[in-house]
């Protein structure tokens, strides 16, 4: 995403990243405000961001950024036609300053020091998947779940927030949830390891949206769970 007041440079960045077959340019935005309202639409691994903006400068949009992304913040590269305000650029966790006019050489020397940042960025260890419910796509922070259930055809991911059923099985929500946080304790349940509150015989008790739930252990499944487990 491209966040600038001026045309001139929006059309320059743009044709920057033309030249890079592992950049995709989602949206560009002269007015900061409307960025942050299309954040969660596109939700860019990389936004460009002048500093000086009316409405908001780049400190202050990154600062409201933070209130709608939480831990999953984009990578941020300052653009500006002065270098005074790099160093506190850098102190918001901005990974690169350009000047403008913005040239071509610079531009790749940015590409090359981000390379390992947009990597780590856009991985399959991503924090959050996108569920796709009757054409709206609702984003699913992994932490935010608790347990996955089968049901029929569908499965019901239970949340933090409440409960989301997609048409999915199981087997493919297991390729989907990270395997470090998420167990298959039973043909009909996957859980999160961090709810559970204690494991008695054949049953887990999982900490469940202010209340307990407990979640049967399946014969087949409880010797790998146990092994996932850390018990001293």
């Amino acid at each position: 995403m491209i966040v600038d007041g001026q045309e001139t440079s929006i059309h320059l960045l743009r044709e920057h990243i033309r030249m890079f077959s592992d950049l995709h340019l989602k949206a560009s935005f002269a007015d900061p405000r409307e960025a942050l309202v299309a954040y969660e639409l596109y939700t860019p691994d990389l936004i460009f961001l002048e500093v000086h903006m009316p409405y908001l400068n780049g400190m202050e949009f990154i600062a409201a950024l933070k209130t709608k992304a939480g831990r999953n913040m984009p990578v941020f590269v300052f653009v500006s036609d002065c270098d005074k305000y790099a160093l506190s650029g850098y102190d918001h966790g901005v990974m690169d300053y350009l000047l403008k006019p913005v040239s071509f050489q610079r531009f790749k020397v940015c590409m090359d020091r981000l390379k390992n940042s947009l990597q780590r960025t856009t991985s399959v260890d991503s924090e959050f998947f996108f569920a796709d419910m009757d054409g709206r796509k609702v984003k699913v922070i992994y932490r935010d779940i608790l347990f996955v259930e089968a049901a029929g055809n569908y499965v019901i991911i239970a949340t933090h927030q409440g409960n989301i059923t997609l048409y999915k099985t199981m087997s493919g929500m297991q390729r989907i949830l990270p395997e470090g946080q998420f167990i298959r304790v039973h043909k009909s349940y996957i859980i999160s390891i961090y709810p559970i509150r204690e494991i008695s015989g054949n049953e887990i008790v999982l900490n469940y949206q202010n209340k307990t739930r407990v979640i049967p252990i399946g014969a087949t499944y409880k010797e790998e769970l146990l092994k996932r487990l850390t018990i001293v």
